[in-house]
């Protein structure tokens, strides 16, 4: 070849470089790999995989739940084979038969989605319902169950979405099964199922007899808990969305982020957000343990106590009037955030501490003021609970379970799970009285999930 020949030849085509790439190949590369971190290697690549396509295959993968249907029952469970909806839901992609990560990579993978600005409530609430619905449908087409004209517009419209309330569907199918599904809490992520009918998966004995699950929270984030900046109706539903249907014993969770949330709660007066977060405060710390027959409490920390003093103190102006310059809307209201620490544990309260009883005090003026009728006998409870005697004595009582007998021991408390201890001491019956009379309704105090749920009664056992 001549010289000139070679300085005839085109010039060498440039060096293929990623972000020169199609969309449609970024994405298949994305969805090839499900990283997180390649949205963020660069404003091209965050422009590509910025689609509800990329949004939805990217948390299906992260709470997928490999092992969606749980039999309840002795029976073995059987392994889980996609049906068509599952398989459309995440096409192109199969459907996950095995965790593709461990459990620490796939909670950092969790956490990782639910910090990214397009994983709002609205948008997450959409995808937890559709997995729902795929693996629902797909159920009924395996038992060949078909229902009445009349009943499959309204299964279709039951698990359309997650309901803002406990909810039931029963229906009878054409061929004498019956059914019920439950959501069992507002916004949950589960249904529970009662099946009579001669499928042999299902245990005829047990009410419900199948857990349909599909996805897996495996982690609280820290972000959902604190509130920040502000919390809204909406995050406090968020929280209750990711908290409706986890396994009480490993889901990863924030201790101090509860209380700065906790904190946050009561500093903006959000009587709501402080219920729930008790409320899961303590459904975590019931499991804390497996291991012991002991129901170990959640204790709010003092300052929280005190906090709700101050604030409350803030919010009465000497002359009787409301403070302009809070989110309180006079003493009541930090009168029912005071009442739920108390419920949640009442010794945790500090004695003789100065900043509550200064706020005691000052609610004990206005009695002569119809509008804090309630506010003088709870300051005067909040006094005389502040100087009585607490004994720290416990229970002993024998436990019988799987031929195992136990003797334990359990912390004679005035509450549990935020209505009155059926294991409270002798010396607190008073006490808890005048209590139930001051802030209870026909005769009785409810618990956290009762109050958070409105919950009739439930198919769980």
């Amino acid at each position: 070849m001549s010289a000139h020949d070679l300085t005839s030849l085109p010039p060498p085509l440039p060096t293929p470089h990623l972000l020169s790439l199609p969309t449609e190949i970024l994405q298949s590369i994305y969805l090839f790999c499900l990283s997180p971190h390649l949205p963020h290697a660069s404003p091209v690549l965050t422009t590509a995989l910025s689609t509800e396509f990329i949004y939805k295959l990217t948390f299906l993968y992260a709470f997928w739940n490999i092992n969606p249907l749980v039999f309840v029952g002795t029976q073995d469970q059987q392994p889980y084979e996609p049906g068509p909806h599952v398989r459309c839901l995440f096409r192109p992609l199969p459907v996950p038969q095995a965790q593709q990560y461990d459990a620490e990579a796939r909670t950092k993978f969790q956490e990782t989605v639910l910090a990214y600005r397009w994983c709002t409530f609205n948008r997450a609430k959409l995808y937890f319902s559709s997995i729902i619905q795929a693996a629902t449908r797909d159920l009924f087409l395996s038992l060949n169950i078909t229902l009445t004209p009349h009943d499959q517009p309204r299964l279709q419209s039951f698990i359309a979405h997650l309901p803002a309330r406990p909810s039931t569907f029963e229906a009878t199918a054409l061929d004498g099964c019956h059914i019920i599904l439950e959501y069992p809490r507002r916004f949950a992520t589960a249904l529970l199922m009662i099946y009579r009918g001669p499928d042999p998966r299902f245990d005829q004995r047990s009410s419900p007899n199948l857990n349909i699950r599909p996805t897996e929270v495996l982690v609280i984030p820290s972000h959902a808990l604190t509130g920040e900046p502000e919390w809204t109706e909406e995050k406090v539903d968020f929280l209750r969305m990711l908290c409706s249907y986890v396994n009480l014993r490993t889901v990863q969770y924030s201790l101090p982020a509860f209380h700065e949330g906790m904190m946050n709660a009561v500093v903006q007066g959000n009587y709501e957000a402080l219920l729930v977060l008790i409320w899961q405060a303590d459904r975590l710390a019931e499991y804390k343990d497996s291991k012991s027959y002991v129901r170990p409490p959640f204790e709010p920390p003092a300052e929280l106590f005190r906090l709700v003093a101050k604030c409350g103190t803030q919010d009465i102006a000497p002359s009787g009037c409301h403070s302009s310059d809070t989110n309180f809307n006079g003493p009541l209201l930090s009168i029912k955030l005071f009442t739920l620490l108390l419920r949640a544990h009442a010794e945790a309260m500090p004695q003789n501490d100065p900043d509550i009883t200064t706020w005691a005090h000052q609610l004990l003026k206005y009695e002569d003021c119809a509008e804090y009728d309630q506010a003088q006998p709870f300051a005067q409870w909040v006094l005389d609970w502040g100087i009585q005697k607490r004994r720290s004595e416990f229970l002993e009582f024998r436990i019988t379970n799987m031929r195992v007998s136990d003797r334990v021991s359990r912390r004679r408390m005035l509450f549990s799970g935020g209505g009155v201890s059926r294991y409270r001491a002798p010396i607190g019956k008073e006490t808890v009285r005048r209590f139930v009379g001051l802030c209870g309704s026909d005769g009785r105090v409810k618990g956290f999930e009762e109050e958070a749920e409105g919950a009739a009664e439930s198919l769980k056992a």
